[in-house]
């Protein structure tokens, strides 16, 4: 018995005894072997279990619970859908001309009629067409956290043609996201150029190759975005491997975040100056006439749920955030309570302004840099078409809540105020005696925002910029503690109220 026959196979057949007997014919070829009667009930295995490989029955109860010699097709077009890398073998007691013209499309890899010598042949047909290196070798490095079995089975689909690969964790992104970089061995034993692969909810991952498709490639140089090599899935999850960016030395590409803490003032402000003008040229070249909008509405997406918002604040800063009144003694000031604030501003600014593609999703994590200071965008899941300074705006919340460290919260208060009510968004800003942290955050906010104020030119409007800003700034309240602390939560909450008392009183 080979490897390959560990694979699980889903039989979906609505003739009870066909099923059992295909069933007990499959498992004595080694394979594992889940069974259903109708399109309902195949569907509920689909999302319990992963499947190397699916017999499809045509004449079956559809999802409607009606039966139909054809069904079957529905059930083909689901899986293709949803599982696009798992193939599927036709099943019929009637072969006919339209059962045979699936061959080829929608994942049908082939068909089988059941007659004893059909089922004969079955082990081979199936053997054959299993996209899954089950003989594949997984290592990790020591210390490294072990993978799960849908990332174990996702490599195992993407690597067909490996021997061993080394998976050295990347990053440990927001809602469940893992990247990864690997290397891999062929059959020579020769270490091939590697990939990064990225894993994720099914979802998510079917979004972003239909954003990649539609943003993305073609769009912004090749140079500057990783290109997707193939994709592969496993029950919930999936994954996509993406061209290696980079020298082959792991080390020498980082994210922007290991970037701006390793490296001086000067070197990530260079950095930083060449972010828009080179990742981002095409977008906004294309960006067109202006466009009316009202700003207050683009960007209420921004927050996903306003009810999220409310409960995270009263969680993660608990008896603050009750009254009208806030006072934070650290911060020696009390202010308007922000989130009733914000509850009750008048939401209307309509304006004719610049729309461009935008990446969606723009932080330390999704900008890869190498040791030559090359920039490569990564993650696209929420790349679309809409205001030209929104991803302006979200990096510089990234700056300060994310990527600067080692600040006090009254350093961080008196930062943001300087930065709140500068009267442009150009205008020079002076803090005395201010620590290198804080000052190498000030210089990257001050390069951030001259590059929002060349994509809003002619007019460059400030008031544009900083409603932008309310909203990422709002929604850094919704994270966790782990994520961001209580003593930067306490600084987002003042700096919402300035924030807010600018526009109020533009």
């Amino acid at each position: 018995m080979t490897e390959i026959t560990a694979a699980n196979i889903l039989v979906v057949d609505d003739e009870d005894s066909f099923r059992l007997q295909m069933s007990d014919h499959l498992r004595k070829l080694g394979y594992r072997v889940d069974s259903a009667e109708s399109c309902r009930s195949a569907k509920e295995r689909l999302l319990d279990s992963s499947y190397a490989l699916v017999l499809v029955d045509l004449h079956m109860e559809d999802f409607d619970g009606k039966v139909r010699a054809d069904a079957g097709v529905d059930l083909v077009k689901y899986i293709h859908s949803n599982y696009p890398d798992v193939p599927v073998i036709i099943i019929t007691s009637k072969p006919a001309y339209d059962t045979f013209r699936l061959k080829g499309k929608l994942g049908v890899v082939d068909y089988l009629d059941k007659s004893p010598a059909e089922l004969a042949d079955l082990g081979g047909k199936i053997a054959k067409n299993i996209r899954r290196n089950l003989a594949l070798k997984i290592e990790t490095p020591l210390g490294q956290s072990e993978l799960n079995d849908d990332d174990r089975e996702i490599l195992q689909k993407l690597f067909l043609d490996s021997t061993t690969v080394r998976v050295h964790e990347f990053i440990q992104g927001a809602r469940g996201v893992r990247l990864y970089r690997v290397d891999s061995r062929d059959a020579d034993g020769i270490w091939i150029v590697p990939l990064i692969v990225k894993i994720g909810w099914r979802d998510a991952i079917m979004e972003e190759l239909a954003r990649f498709e539609r943003y993305v490639k073609h769009r912004i140089p090749s140079s500057r975005y990783p290109e997707i090599v193939s994709t592969a899935f496993a029950r919930r999850h999936a994954g996509i491997a993406y061209t290696f960016v980079g020298g082959f030395d792991f080390s020498g590409t980082v994210t922007l975040r290991d970037y701006y803490r390793r490296h001086s003032t000067a070197e990530v402000q260079r950095v930083f100056e060449r972010i828009f003008p080179e990742l981002f040229r095409i977008w906004h070249e294309s960006k067109g006439g202006k466009q009316p909008i009202n700003l207050f509405e683009e960007y209420e997406g921004v927050l996903f749920d306003q009810g999220k918002l409310e409960s995270a604040v009263s969680t993660y800063l608990k008896g603050l955030c009750g009254g009208e009144i806030v006072r934070f003694p650290e911060l020696g000031r009390e202010f308007p309570n922000p989130i009733l604030r914000w509850r009750s501003l008048k939401k209307s600014y309509d304006v004719r302004t610049y729309l461009s593609t935008i990446h969606g999703d723009l932080n330390g994590g999704n900008v890869l840099v190498d040791e030559g200071g090359n920039l490569w965008l990564i993650d696209f899941e929420r790349t679309c078409r809409s205001h030209i300074v929104k991803d302006h705006a979200e990096l510089e919340v990234a700056v300060k809540y994310d990527l600067l460290e080692g600040a006090s919260i009254q350093e961080l208060a008196e930062l943001e105020k300087e930065l709140v009510f500068a009267p442009s968004l150009t205008a020079p800003i002076r803090l005395r005696g201010a620590s290198e942290n804080i000052q190498k955050a000030l210089r990257v906010v001050r390069t951030i925002r001259s590059q929002a104020e060349v994509a809003l030119a002619p007019s460059a409007d400030p008031k544009e910029y900083f409603i932008a800003l309310l909203y990422y700034t709002l929604n850094c309240l919704r994270f966790s503690n782990r994520d961001i602390s209580t003593d930067k939560k306490k600084v987002l909450l003042y700096a919402t109220n300035m924030i807010l008392e600018r526009l109020e009183n533009q």
